[in-house]
């Protein structure tokens, strides 16, 4: 009996997330915050496990009563893969997504949060002539945001850094973060300088250095 609002993480594993502390009675649901696990340099090396999230508005039930709820749920990890083609040779690089996008509220929305930095799975290493293939698994991405890719070499030092939402991902004009999930972000160097992008196999422009 009384009023229920009901919040749903599907795919939820303790080693990829946690929920910040509940007392019943006395959590308030705007207090209720899910969390991307992270180390303590900030660094994401263990790729999250696919998560969606739903929610339903306030549901009264009289005493004795039964009621099914139905629940959508959006997805909210995303699958990037990058391949980055003839970056010098004769240095190793790192390929990383930098955001602050690992916290949520009740309602699915982004929640405050430090910046974090995504590894990756490599799938092809920097040999000879092969491209660095990179596979990253991140949560929420959005329109207006500024999440970054990063490339660094072995020295340390950064070698690309762009916005991987302002200038890559959503300059394909067919994607749309509700529905779109799975990103391939094709990226050829001439010096550390990008000659040609495509996404999802959308070529864009590439802006002149």
């Amino acid at each position: 009996e009384g009023q229920f609002q009901f919040v749903v993480w599907a795919g939820f594993r303790e080693e990829s997330y946690r929920l910040s502390g509940r007392i019943q009675g006395k959590t308030h649901i705007d207090d209720f915050i899910l969390y991307l696990k992270r180390g303590e340099d900030h660094f994401v090396t263990n790729r999250p496990a696919l998560l969606y999230h739903g929610m339903h508005e306030t549901v009264e039930l009289k005493p004795d009563e039964k009621k099914v709820v139905w629940i959508d749920l959006k997805r909210i990890t995303n699958n990037i893969r990058i391949i980055a083609r003839d970056l010098n040779p004769e240095l190793n690089h790192t390929i990383q997504i930098v955001d602050d996008n690992g916290a949520y509220d009740a309602f699915g929305n982004f929640a405050n949060d430090d910046t974090i930095i995504y590894v990756p799975q490599y799938t092809s290493e920097q040999e000879n002539d092969a491209p660095l293939i990179a596979d990253f698994t991140v949560m929420k991405l959005a329109t207006g945001r500024s999440p970054y890719l990063r490339i660094v070499d072995e020295r340390g030092t950064v070698r690309y850094n762009e916005n991987l939402i302002g200038k890559l991902i959503g300059q394909n004009p067919a994607i749309n973060f509700e529905y779109d999930h799975d990103f391939v972000i094709e990226i050829s160097f001439s010096g550390y300088v990008p000659v040609s992008i495509k996404i999802n196999g959308w070529e864009i422009i590439v802006e002149e250095m």
